[in-house]
């Protein structure tokens, strides 16, 4: 509903919301909105302009239904009989809680007033708004709220700055916690889709590795009798320690060359496991590492760096540089 409430470009001014709040609905319950439009006109011209967009806001934040174009009043959220003076209703927090509310349920607060538009001064308990930082399709609310006293021009920053009244305070604070609680899970789920993208996209190009070691084996040994024998093992045992197998050369009869597939791009670097060294170790000279630079897995004839028993060659070498990645830590 908040998209068909911003198409409206007025939304009242504090006389034409109080008029229809508390002379108008009170006598018009259960009436058809166009003769309570005849109604409002009549007694306050101005509201010709205004009366779609407030009975809009008032649909909007749940003070009314519109149901076959007839108004019906939600007196559990707006009862006018329960308010003694009209002229201070805007100072009390009920339309502001509500409409606050429902920006909330629409998940819109932020879109409204981003957590970096907002300022506090602790010496003058004073919360201020960056009106630059407001986007331009939420200026109907902005004026609205202006119209209403919740927010005026502050005249000792500058014209950017709006400031909260403070008989809002406890309102707005409530509004913040909502920012706050915003910001840091847009933070927290941002990171979480960046992880989940980024295993994704690990996992896409070590799949395409590992197809292309496969290819690369299966053309190596096209000549053996048992080249079907020749499979990608990754995705079926995963703690295998490698990721596929097959034979050394075209006279051996078992599977006895286990390949470690690594891809990189430009600058040769990879993680190793501490299962993957393991197993590397326990099978030395059958245990092979494929390097894979994906800048060149597609150019004709290209053929991968590969290292027999790495352990020895890689692992003890003081020429391959080791950084430990995490630690374990446990308490004696």
């Amino acid at each position: 509903m908040l998209e068909e409430l911003l198409r409206y470009d007025k939304l009242g001014s504090k006389e034409e919301l109080l008029f229809v709040l508390f002379d108008a609905l009170p006598i018009s319950i259960n009436q058809k909105k166009e003769d309570l439009k005849r109604f409002c006109i009549s007694n306050v011209f101005s509201i010709s302009t205004s009366f779609n967009g407030i009975i809009k806001l008032l649909e909007f934040i749940s003070f009314i239904e519109v149901k076959n174009d007839t108004i019906v009043l939600n007196k559990n959220l707006f009862d006018p009989a329960s308010f003694i003076n009209k002229e201070t209703y805007f100072i009390e927090s009920n339309f502001i809680k509500c409409f606050f509310d429902s920006l909330h349920l629409e998940n819109s607060v932020d879109l409204f007033l981003n957590a970096d538009a907002l300022k506090y001064n602790s010496d003058k308990d004073k919360y201020y708004i960056k009106d630059n930082l407001i986007p331009y399709k939420y200026i109907s609310l902005r004026n609205l709220l202006l119209n209403i006293g919740f927010i005026r021009w502050d005249i000792e920053l500058n014209s950017n700055h709006l400031v909260v009244n403070q008989y809002h305070n406890e309102t707005f604070k409530i509004v913040i916690n909502w920012l706050i609680d915003i910001k840091s899970k847009s933070k927290y789920k941002r990171s979480i889709d960046q992880l989940k993208e980024d295993l994704r996209k690990k996992e896409e190009l070590g799949k395409a590795a590992e197809l292309f070691v496969l290819k690369f084996e299966c053309d190596r040994l096209a000549k053996h009798p048992y080249n079907t024998a020749i499979k990608r093992i990754s995705d079926e045992f995963v703690n295998a320690g490698y990721d596929l197998e097959s034979f050394n050369d075209i006279e051996a009869i078992t599977l006895n060359r286990f390949i470690e597939v690594k891809s990189y791009n430009g600058e040769i670097s990879f993680f190793w496991t501490k299962n993957e060294v393991q197993v590397a170790k326990e099978l030395a000279d059958k245990y092979f590492l494929y390097l894979v630079d994906r800048q060149h897995i597609d150019d004709d004839n290209y053929k991968p760096k590969i290292f027999q028993n790495p352990y020895e060659k890689i692992f003890e070498n003081e020429y391959w540089k080791k950084e430990t990645d995490c630690w374990k830590i446990s308490i004696e």
